[in-house]
């Protein structure tokens, strides 16, 4: 008699890479939008994070540069996330990506940032704010998990 049951196909990393990238964007997005809330300008935080790689952050050069390595940088870590989190099922991995998401703000926030190593700028610890920072964190941890839970997928195995 055959038997069928499922089995989890698991997260690949560059599915990882990709909800990264994806998430990395919304999360910049929505940080740009709360810098015009706050009546900053819209480039006010793609600056800041230029700051990151040493830029002084006060370009539309600088801005972009921002853009492009938050993105990479997100992208990265949605990678080590699918890696940790490959076998987890689809709900859980929606939740898990949420506190990710606030645990790579906490210690880039915490650590990180405070300690203005080369290239690594308190200026965006101290003008982007904490709320920001987080709120925008959790919507990339939020976007990450809802991709990669679609991305996790089921398949049919047969068992004898």
């Amino acid at each position: 008699m055959t038997m069928y049951v499922t089995k989890l196909r698991g997260l690949n990393p560059v599915d990882g890479l990709a909800g990264g990238a994806i998430a990395g964007v919304v999360q910049t997005l929505v940080a740009m939008i709360y810098g015009l809330i706050n009546r900053r300008s819209l480039w006010d935080f793609p600056r800041l994070l230029a700051t990151l790689v040493g830029r002084p952050g006060d370009t539309a050069l600088d801005g972009v540069i921002g853009v492009v390595v938050n993105v990479a940088l997100l992208a990265l870590f949605g990678l080590l996330f699918a890696v940790a989190a490959r076998t987890l099922e689809q709900k859980a991995i929606v939740w898990a990506a949420l506190a990710y998401g606030l645990i790579v703000w906490a210690i880039g926030y915490f650590l990180v940032l405070p300690a203005g190593g080369v290239g690594w700028s308190p200026r965006l610890r101290d003008e982007a704010g904490a709320l920001t920072l987080a709120s925008s964190m959790m919507v990339y941890g939020s976007v990450l998990g809802a991709y990669l839970s679609r991305r996790q997928k089921r398949e049919l195995v047969s068992r004898h």
